[in-house]
C-alpha cells in the first residue's frame, strides 16, 4: 500500500504536464449583445407643444391602434377656453401697452422737469457761492470802513461844532449884544456840540458791538447760506437722480411686462394651431408614451371625450407604416460601441439581419442614450424585442493572457506576475497590466508574442 502512494505521487511530480498559454499578439475585439425593440422608420412621440395653455380638453380622438393616413386628424381639442384666454389676453396686451406709453411719458416729463429745477438750483448755489466771496474779498471790509468813516466824520464834526462855540463865546465877551440873546445862541451850540459827541459816541459803541456781535453774525449768515445753497444743489441733484432712476426702471419693468405680454398673445395664438394634431404620414396610432423600450404613461389605452392632457406630455405615439427601425437603451460605457456607417447583426426568430445606426447618435443623458438602428427585411412587428449583436475592435495590436495566470507575492501584494516556460525551465517575470476584457486581461509589458505563460 505504501509503494503505490508513492509511485502515484512520483507519477504526478514527474509525468504530469504544465497547463501553458502561449501568448499571441492581436487587435483586441469586444463583442456585446444588446435587447432593443422594433419601432417604425417614422416613429414620433405626439404630445401639445405649448408653453402658455397647459391644460387641453379631448373633443375628438381617434381609437387605440387605428390605421391613420398623412394629413388625417388624431385628436381635436376643444377650442372655447382658449379662445376665451385669447380675449383676455388682447385686453391685457392693451392694458400693458397704455401702461408702457403712460410710463415713457412720466419719464420724459420728469427729465424735463428735474433739468429745470436743477438748473435754478444751480443758479441759486452759484448766487450764494459769489455772494460769499464778494463778502469775504471786498464787503465785509467795506462795511467796516464806511462805519469807521462814519465815526470819523463825526468826530471832525464834533471838533467843528466845538471851534465855533469857542469862537462864539470869545466874540460875545467882546460884543455889546443883550446877555439874554447871547445865552440863547451859546446854549443852542453847546447843544450841538453835545449832540454831536453824543453821536460819536453812539458810532463807536455800535462799532464795538458791530464787531463783537454783527460782524461774526454776518460772517456766520454768509457762508451758511453758501453752504445751504450748495446743499440744496446737491440733494436736489440726488433726489432727481434717484426719481429718474425709479421712473426708468418702471418704464423698464413697463417694457418688460408687455414684451411677455406679445409673446404670451403670440404663442396662444399659435396654440390655436395645435387644436388639431394630424397625422404625420401613414401608419398607426397608439394611445401611450412608448419611449426607450417601455410604455412610460399612466394614460389608459383609451382617451375619451372630456379627458384633458397636458402640455408638453407625450400622449401618443405614431408609428410608420414600415418596422424597419430598432430602439436601443445604451449605457454610457456601452456608447463606444456604435458608430454610423458599421454594419450590425440583427438575430429574430432565428434569422440574422444587417443593421446600420440610423443618424447621429443622441448625447448621453443620465447616464445613458438612444440609439437607432435600420433594419432590411426584419419581420418584426411594433415593440416586439430584437438582439443586436456588435463588436469593436482596437486600433492598436496588444498582448492579452487569461486573467488566471497572474499571481501576486504575498510579501508585495500590489506586485503582478506570471511563471514563464522556456526550455523546461521555469521563470517568474513581472508584468504590468491593463484593463480586463472578459476572462483575458492586458500586460503591458512583461511579455512578448511567443512567450508561454504556465497557468495555475
Amino acid at each position: 500500500m505504501k509503494l503505490l502512494i508513492f509511485l502515484s505521487i512520483i507519477s504526478l511530480g514527474v509525468f504530469a504536464e504544465d497547463k501553458t498559454h502561449t501568448v499571441k499578439e492581436s487587435f483586441l475585439k469586444e463583442q456585446k449583445t444588446f435587447n432593443g425593440f422594433a419601432v417604425g422608420s417614422h416613429f414620433e412621440r405626439l404630445a401639445v407643444e405649448s408653453k402658455y395653455w397647459t391644460s387641453w380638453e379631448i373633443e375628438k380622438i381617434v381609437e387605440n391602434g387605428a390605421k391613420v393616413t398623412k394629413g388625417d386628424v388624431i385628436v381635436q381639442f376643444k377650442a372655447e377656453s382658449l379662445k376665451n384666454t385669447i380675449a383676455k389676453s388682447e385686453r391685457e396686451l392693451a392694458v400693458h401697452k397704455k401702461n408702457l406709453i403712460l410710463q415713457r411719458k412720466k419719464l420724459a416729463d420728469l427729465q424735463v422737469k428735474s433739468k429745470k429745477e436743477l438748473h435754478l438750483a444751480s443758479i441759486k448755489n452759484d448766487v450764494a457761492r459769489k455772494s460769499l466771496e464778494m463778502y469775504e474779498d471786498t464787503g465785509r471790509a467795506q462795511f467796516l470802513k464806511n462805519l469807521k468813516n462814519d465815526i470819523s466824520d463825526m468826530e471832525k464834526n464834533l471838533k467843528y461844532q466845538q471851534a465855533e462855540l469857542s469862537q462864539l463865546e470869545k466874540m460875545y465877551k467882546e460884543d455889546s449884544l443883550a446877555e439874554e440873546s447871547e445865552e440863547i445862541v451859546l446854549e443852542r451850540q453847546r447843544d450841538t456840540v453835545a449832540r454831536a459827541k453824543r453821536y460819536v459816541e453812539i458810532r463807536e459803541r455800535t462799532l464795538e458791538g458791530t464787531m463783537a456781535l454783527k460782524l461774526p453774525l454776518s460772517d456766520f449768515n454768509k457762508e451758511y447760506a453758501a453752504i445751504q445753497a450748495k446743499s440744496a444743489y446737491e440733494n436736489a441733484k440726488l433726489q432727481w437722480d434717484a426719481s429718474l432712476l425709479s421712473e426708468n426702471n418702471k418704464m423698464i419693468l413697463a417694457e418688460k411686462a408687455y414684451e411677455k405680454s406679445v409673446k404670451r398673445h403670440e404663442n396662444l395664438k399659435t396654440a390655436v394651431e395645435s387644436l388639431n394634431i394630424k397625422a404625420p404620414a401613414n401608419g398607426v396610432c397608439y394611445i401611450g408614451d412608448f419611449n426607450a423600450g417601455k410604455w412610460s404613461t399612466s394614460f389608459p389605452k383609451e382617451l375619451k371625450v372630456g379627458d384633458k392632457v397636458s402640455s408638453g406630455k407625450p400622449f401618443i405615439t405614431f408609428v410608420g407604416e414600415h418596422i424597419d427601425r430598432v430602439q436601443l437603451k445604451v449605457s454610457l460605457l456601452d456608447h463606444k460601441f456604435f458608430a454610423p456607417n458599421v454594419s450590425y447583426i440583427l438575430k429574430h426568430k432565428g434569422l440574422q439581419f444587417d443593421a446600420k445606426v440610423v443618424g447621429e447618435l443622441s448625447k448621453p443623458i443620465v447616464g445613458f442614450s438612444i440609439v437607432n438602428l435600420s433594419v432590411d427585411n426584419s419581420l418584426l412587428s411594433f415593440t416586439q424585442k430584437a438582439t443586436i449583436s456588435a463588436t469593436i475592435t482596437s486600433s492598436e495590436k496588444s498582448v492579452r493572457v487569461p486573467v488566471k495566470a497572474i499571481r501576486y507575492r504575498d510579501a508585495m501584494p500590489t506586485e503582478a506576475y506570471v511563471v514563464v516556460k522556456a526550455d523546461d525551465k521555469k521563470e517568474d517575470r513581472i508584468v504590468s497590466l491593463g484593463k480586463i476584457y472578459g476572462d483575458n486581461v492586458i500586460v503591458s509589458d512583461g511579455l512578448k508574442s511567443g512567450d508561454v505563460v504556465v497557468l495555475p
